[in-house]
């Protein structure tokens, strides 16, 4: 485990807060010391493009999708466990959203892990 619970639940409020704000189409990262955020816009093109593989178009779906899909790609990049990061998604899902939505995300975050590239630490 590379990323503890309350570091993933942080980002994930971090990201949904920056969304809100229309902040998240910016490149730096000095406002934030999360290392999940951090990551996310350090491979912001290698993870637009595994959004993108994946059929995933982030601006039709809800800021707290947005924000559990940012949260769950950035940590799998990052170098954390895939079926932990999977959790941890479907976890802020059940807490945030509805269980519709949380079936939703596992479905997601599971094509998105079915369309990574074969060596995927490699970002």
């Amino acid at each position: 485990m590379k990323f503890s619970w309350e570091k993933t639940l942080d980002a994930f409020l971090e990201f949904y807060q920056m969304d809100l704000n229309g902040q998240i189409n910016g490149s730096e990262t000095d406002f934030s010391s999360n290392p999940i955020v951090q990551g996310y816009f350090s491979n912001s093109q290698n993870i637009m493009k595994i959004f993108s593989n994946a059929g995933i178009n982030l601006n039709n779906l809800d800021p707290v999708a947005r924000s559990i899909l940012r949260t769950f790609i950035s940590m799998v990049i990052l170098g954390e466990d895939i079926p932990l990061a999977i959790s941890r998604a479907i976890k802020i899902s059940d807490k945030f959203s509805s269980k519709h939505m949380s079936k939703f995300i596992h479905a997601v975050v599971s094509k998105i892990v079915r369309n990574l590239p074969e060596n995927s630490s490699n970002f």
